[in-house]
């Protein structure tokens, strides 16, 4: 055996379970997952990254679906900043507006809010929502 490494010898008898913890998930368990929010989608941008790549033209299919199916439905492309980089946010802002306006959607129908730097929230996140 290599110096430093211990091996701890198996245990027989399994430890008792607290009660006050919840049951484990059996394999056979089933976990209904909500429908998806087809009102909003959160675009991941990489650090430094304005531009949007083939997967984020596809993320935006359920809004630009809603926004099909609701004519009278605004859009709002909601993007953040981190220290000095709102120059950072604004493009990405443009660029979903861009997005979005490219597949039909009037620029009247769009709204772009540059929220700043905001505690929690992460900057390389651009949120797209259907009201």
């Amino acid at each position: 055996m290599a110096a430093g490494l211990f091996l701890a010898p198996s245990l027989a008898v399994p430890a008792k379970r607290d009660a006050s913890l919840p049951r484990p998930l059996s394999r056979t368990s089933l976990i209904q997952l909500p429908e998806p929010d087809r009102r909003q989608v959160l675009l991941r941008f990489a650090r430094g990254v304005t531009g949007l790549d083939a997967d984020q033209y596809a993320e935006l299919a359920p809004i630009l679906e809603r926004l099909r199916a609701e004519p009278r439905a605004i859009v709002t492309i909601t993007s953040h900043a981190e220290r000095m980089a709102f120059g950072i946010a604004r493009a990405r802002a443009a660029a979903v507006r861009r997005a979005i306006m490219g597949q039909g959607i009037a620029a009247r129908r769009i709204r772009v809010v540059n929220a700043g730097m905001v505690a929690g929230v992460d900057p390389d996140v651009v949120q797209i929502r259907v009201r």
